[in-house]
């Protein structure tokens, strides 16, 4: 059974925090935020806005954008690196405030970092292969719960600085051959894990070696987009888009370079929105649709990459409403 992508929703909250607005608190110039990171700004929720509140915008926004109801959908599973409580998860609460099935349980993954923008769709994925019928993954994040701004001390500053607030929506269904996700890679590689860590319950246990993500991101996520070139029997260079986690604009190009690709293949979200982990692919795939790169028929490779040293990426074809089976 294929399995496509039948719509994707997002939400950002609506405060703005520009690089000038934390430059007091880190000590990092607008001017070397943007030349290092190219992030120009990102949202924050408000105080005492719930994670589970982006995660309920995003999964009506799909909704709308796929012309379902929420009552359609039979299997729910959801992501956060940022829960606000251990249990009950974020799909109990997206349940009730979605009106969702009540004949479900959902699978919530908590900690699946920035490689979860990919992965939980894998996971999605084998639920309708299971034979379920409308899977929702919902991701959402509030890395600025995370955050101490009045207490930044040494090494927090650029972690303070490149996450951002936000959510979002796939819904997956089964869809004809020749359409949907054509093939999924996945690799973790854990030594030396610690560079990139969170601990605790913020920012003061956050471990992370920039230096060590950059050699990390410029060498797998080249060679995860080569797994899924042979495995898909698709070069990179046939597709049209490519959306990588946003981790920062400046790895996005790098690896852009390495592959010989120019930017104008890609969409990107992280100069808006800052590295919003999980939910940062699908971000980026709303805000493609929306500018249509993203149409019927349109061949895209998305990858993820982030903490454990894991690396995710799918090859789609993306679906026409009339691919959909049921």
């Amino acid at each position: 059974m294929n399995v496509g992508i039948l719509g994707v929703g997002a939400h950002v909250p609506e405060n703005v925090v520009s690089n000038s607005d934390l430059e007091e608190l880190t000590g990092l110039t607008d001017t070397w935020v943007r030349e290092k990171t190219g992030i120009e700004q990102r949202r924050h929720c408000a105080t005492g806005e719930p994670v589970a509140d982006m995660a309920l915008h995003a999964l009506m926004d799909a909704c709308r954008r796929s012309g379902i109801d929420p009552g359609e959908i039979d299997a729910l599973v959801t992501s956060t690196s940022t829960p606000a409580g251990v249990m009950p998860g974020l799909g109990v609460r997206l349940i009730a405030d979605a009106g969702l099935n009540l004949a479900m349980t959902p699978v919530d993954v908590v900690g699946a970092g920035c490689a979860g923008a990919v992965g939980l769709l894998h996971l999605g994925a084998r639920l309708v292969e299971a034979g379920v019928g409308t899977v929702a993954v919902v991701q959402s994040e509030a890395s600025s719960s995370l955050m101490r701004l009045h207490d930044v001390r040494r090494g927090e500053a650029l972690p303070t600085t490149i996450f951002g607030d936000g959510a979002c929506c796939w819904l997956l269904r089964p869809c004809r051959d020749g359409t949907g996700i054509l093939f999924n890679a996945t690799r973790t590689d854990p030594a030396g894990n610690e560079g990139l860590a969170l601990h605790g319950t913020d920012i003061h246990s956050f471990a992370m070696d920039p230096r060590a993500v950059k050699r990390f991101a410029l060498r797998e996520v080249p060679a995860l987009l080569g797994r899924l070139e042979e495995g898909s029997g698709t070069p990179v260079a046939a597709a049209d888009l490519i959306l990588l986690h946003q981790a920062n604009l400046r790895l996005i190009e790098g690896v852009l370079d390495i592959l010989d690709v120019p930017i104008s293949r890609t969409c990107t979200t992280v100069q808006d929105y800052g590295n919003t982990i999980s939910a940062s692919v699908g971000i980026t795939a709303a805000r493609a649709i929306d500018a249509g790169l993203l149409a019927p028929g349109a061949l895209v490779f998305l990858a993820a990459f982030g903490a454990g040293w894991t690396t995710n990426g799918t090859v789609v074809r993306w679906c026409a409403p009339a691919d959909f089976v049921r």
